[in-house]
């Protein structure tokens, strides 16, 4: 959302997400696999691992604040933008994010 008036602009940024987060398959590898004698093999071991591991990764970057980090990086590069264009008062502001209780 955008709003001119004069020298002044105001700017609503939707709140960060993350949209894509996966490993990259050709740079990882099962080091090692270890059965038990009477254990079966399972056929699925593999991929739960990496979905774990992708799961692991977004659950990291909640814990170190990435989206808020990303948030303060989008409001420096629109402040800097926008008073390149010539605004001098300049108001940035992040939408709320939805909830699911929201969103029922």
């Amino acid at each position: 959302d955008v709003l001119v008036q004069g020298n002044k602009v105001s700017l609503t940024l939707p709140p960060a997400q993350i949209f894509f987060s996966r490993l990259d398959n050709e740079k990882t590898m099962v080091y090692e696999r270890d059965t038990g004698f009477l254990v079966k093999a399972d056929q699925y071991l593999e991929s739960t691992a990496r979905l774990l591991a992708e799961r692991r990764v977004l659950d990291w970057s909640e814990e170190h604040g990435i989206l808020e980090k990303a948030e303060e990086n989008g409001i420096i590069y629109f402040e800097r933008l926008l008073g390149s264009l010539g605004f001098k008062d300049i108001e940035i502001r992040i939408k709320e994010a939805l909830t699911d209780e929201g969103s029922s």
